[in-house]
């Protein structure tokens, strides 16, 4: 196989696949949500997918999208990069990712894609830039610190403080390796564990609101209202149901 590249687009639910090649997953358009290895997420344009050979993952489609697919043997991957992101599976898309990703997108546009001599090249950059957004990062120690007590009233001081650095600084770091501000991560970071408690424990709304950081239900319905169209609520009862349906395959 070496590495193939492909434009796809998803619908409704496809269940509990595993594949013998590793499997890069890049929004061009709308979103899709992941379910891999015991972990969920939901893939856009901030957030892609590495998804290591014999994984099996879950995914379901609600609106229109629209992916950059790549699927490469384990041999094509230089190692450590493979291993490291393996670890991971859900990564932030940076700018430079942005740009590699516009960069295959263009070439296809222009049916002009000559990626039987560009595919090694242009993919080790591209798992390099990818390898960048997750803990090699400057920003590790900083997001695992967060991650451990989301509970804690952080503000951009108390971020930066803990990271060493000026707040400007660490507004700026946020931005060249994340795409987004301290605070918009720090939304997300809540929003992400908050759905996780949702869809693998049974813990009272009430209860993991406070424990990812909201001061009450309410504040943690209005935020996945903002985010996902739905309540708390909805979306336990929809993540039930889908894996309920995993295990009945």
């Amino acid at each position: 196989m070496g590495i193939q590249l492909n434009f796809k687009s998803y619908k409704g639910i496809r269940l509990s696949e595993t594949h013998p090649f590793a499997q890069i997953v890049l929004a061009l358009e709308g979103g899709l949500e992941l379910e891999a290895n015991g972990k969920g997420g939901r893939l856009d344009k901030g957030q892609g997918a590495f998804i290591a050979p014999g994984i099996r993952h879950s995914q379901q489609a609600r609106d229109n999208n629209r992916f950059l697919v790549l699927d490469c043997d384990w041999s094509a991957i230089d190692a450590p990069l493979a291993e490291h992101l393996a670890q991971h599976i859900f990564i932030s898309i940076s700018p430079a990712t942005r740009q590699l990703i516009g960069f295959a997108e263009a070439l296809q546009q222009e049916e002009t894609l000559p990626f039987d001599t560009l595919s090694s090249q242009w993919t080790q950059l591209l798992m390099t830039s990818l390898a960048g957004s997750v803990p090699y990062s400057r920003l590790a120690r900083l997001a695992t610190r967060i991650e451990a007590s989301l509970d804690q009233p952080w503000t951009v001081q108390d971020m930066a403080e803990y990271a060493c650095l000026s707040p400007s600084r660490l507004h700026a770091v946020f931005k060249t390796e994340l795409n987004m501000s301290p605070q918009e991560w720090l939304t997300m970071a809540r929003l992400r564990k908050a759905q996780y408690w949702l869809t693998h424990t049974n813990m009272p709304v009430a209860e993991l609101s406070q424990r990812a950081g909201y001061s009450d239900q309410s504040a943690l319905t209005r935020a996945m209202r903002h985010m996902t169209d739905e309540t708390p609520a909805a979306y336990r009862r929809r993540q039930r149901e889908l894996r309920s349906k995993i295990q009945e395959v």
